[in-house]
């Protein structure tokens, strides 16, 4: 018990000083940059020639070393001082020959983990990150069992080599089964497909060969040296930064936004959901319906997501129910989704800006204008100390008006969002009252792009459409080239101030509200839809006539 309360002891002590552990052992601890190091030191009144009567003999970081291990190397000293030798040359002799034990790859990968932690992976998660890379890619390498000191830059560089999938499937397993791609086509380089993955991997072997060669358990050039120049440098080559924003051309953006403001399917069909949010009645009613009292479905693949469900006409649910059924044509969450979608597109903000948006972000009238403003405090432009706004139009006026209209059918009127998760007819949701992911978007967008014949870039982006925007303004209508880089966020070199001239110089906010106004009618040309309607004088206001 004594042992652990002196670890304890070693473990938790930052006052600097030097502290006594017996036989010739100490613990000293001095103050650093930001911390404190600590270090086990080994003291004796040396009587070989060379030696002075306080000699010191470092032993190791306490930091890496526990307590056990440090006393066993001071009784060892200790003994060799009472035999008549010199522990200073004992304590170099066994550096020189490295104690004798080399461990293998795979015991000096699992052997340095606890003393990484200790030394560099302390934020919040880099413990779980660094596990992963250790179980998943290094404890799982070839040269595993092969002698630490006999590993090359050729055994590194086979760990990075090996072929692995992406992060995530954004396509879908339907969708890439519709565009003909198979398993192997996804696949490449593991410094290739997952960068950080490989620069983590880098990194580990790195600090682990410097820790062995302080050692003496290795010998040589670091195999994991990826400086200019180095071997490992020419195989591997700069790690790929993934591809570009794929953007949609100009002509295809009005099929898309007509895709997504027409109904899911026909209003006669519903899927189990809308039947049992009509009915006021559960997903398992339905289902036993269906399997108990006739009802007749079949099962059809949604729009905006990859499950598919059954389907019922109404008038069959109509019959087996026996009471009329409300229309329904959108279930909640496609409704959300493409709300958002549309908005994207229309303010041509990032994904995870339109997710989170707030209504405390929305100014009716913004500096006293008559135009209404969307003021994006976490924009990456907030940090440099200007604003980012969007002018608000029409048609992005209907859509908060619809999202408010939602929040006070659904009792979300509490939630400090604008597109927050409603109930759902499961039960309870961790993702009630709160926003959506912006992966869900990029999924979405990708199912949505799939189904429509008419556009052939199937793997365009959410950000892409940013570019998209860009070519219509300026190539294709001639609209100033700074109007239009304020208005999807990006800073003006030399101009700090040059979005708040447009946010509140009268003339520049007409002139965005008419290239955005402009913008919103070729995103809608190809859908069925009335245009709002300016609001109606009041009674007690009369026309003036010529």
């Amino acid at each position: 018990m004594s042992n652990e309360r002196d670890q304890d002891f070693v473990n938790t002590v930052t006052k600097p000083g030097r502290y006594n552990f017996g036989d010739g052992l100490f613990l000293d601890v001095k103050p650093l940059a930001n911390a404190v190091g600590k270090y086990w030191v080994f003291a004796y009144n040396g009587t070989k020639a060379g030696e002075g009567p306080r000699e010191r003999l470092g032993l190791g970081n306490a930091e890496t070393m526990p307590l056990k291990v440090a006393r066993r190397e001071s009784l060892l000293l200790d003994q060799v001082l009472e035999s008549g030798d010199s522990p200073k040359a004992h304590h170099d002799q066994m550096r020189r020959i490295g104690n004798g034990k080399i461990p293998t790859f795979a015991q000096a990968v699992e052997d340095y983990f606890d003393i990484g932690c200790r030394l560099h992976w302390r934020a919040k998660g880099s413990r779980a990150v660094m596990r992963g890379v250790k179980d998943n890619y290094l404890l799982e390498a070839q040269c595993q069992k092969l002698p630490l000191h006999a590993i090359t830059y050729l055994h590194v560089a086979d760990i990075l080599e090996q072929r692995v999938h992406p992060y995530r499937d954004v396509i879908g397993k339907m969708t890439r089964k519709r565009l003909g791609h198979t398993p192997e086509s996804l696949e490449g380089r593991l410094w290739d497909m997952k960068p950080e993955i490989g620069k983590r991997i880098l990194v580990y072997i790195n600090r682990m060969v410097t820790h062995y060669r302080a050692r003496l358990k290795f010998k040589g050039d670091n195999p994991a040296d990826r400086s200019e120049g180095s071997p490992l440098n020419e195989i591997l080559g700069q790690p790929h930064k993934g591809q570009p924003h794929q953007d949609l051309r100009v002509d295809e953006l009005p099929p898309l936004m007509a895709f997504l403001t027409q109904p899911q399917r026909d209003p006669n069909l519903l899927t189990s959901d809308q039947l049992a949010t009509a009915l006021g009645i559960t997903t398992i009613a339905v289902r036993n319906a269906r399997k108990r009292r006739g009802l007749i479905g079949h099962k059809e693949p949604g729009r905006m997501w990859a499950n598919a469900s059954y389907v019922y006409e109404r008038a069959e649910a109509e019959r087996v129910f026996g009471r009329p059924i409300p229309p329904v044509t959108l279930r909640a969450d496609e409704d959300l989704y493409a709300s958002i979608e549309q908005m994207i597109i229309l303010t041509l903000v990032r994904s995870d800006m339109m997710c989170k948006l707030k209504w405390d972000e929305i100014k009716p009238r913004h500096e006293g204008s008559v135009q209404g403003v969307i003021i994006w405090d976490r924009h990456k432009t907030h940090r440099f100390g200007y604003t980012y706004g969007t002018i608000i139009t029409p048609r992005i006026q209907s859509i908060l008006d619809s999202a408010r209209a939602r929040l006070a059918r659904l009792n979300l009127v509490s939630s400090p969002y604008v597109f927050p998760h409603g109930p759902t007819p499961h039960g309870v949701s961790n993702w009630y009252k709160q926003p959506t992911n912006p992966n869900t978007m990029e999924r979405m967008l990708r199912r949505c792009l799939s189904q429509i014949d008419s556009i052939s870039t199937k793997d365009a982006t959410n950000h892409g459409m940013r570019t998209t925007f860009t070519t219509w303004a300026c190539e294709l209508n001639n609209y100033d080239t700074d109007m239009v880089m304020i208005t999807i966020g990006h800073k003006l070199p030399g101009r700090s101030d040059a979005d708040l001239t447009y946010l509140r110089n009268v003339k520049k906010l007409h002139k965005r509200y008419d290239m955005m106004s402009a913008w919103e009618d070729w995103c809608y040309s190809q859908c069925v839809l009335p245009r709002p309607q300016p609001q109606a004088l009041p009674a007690n206001v009369t026309k003036l006539r010529r």
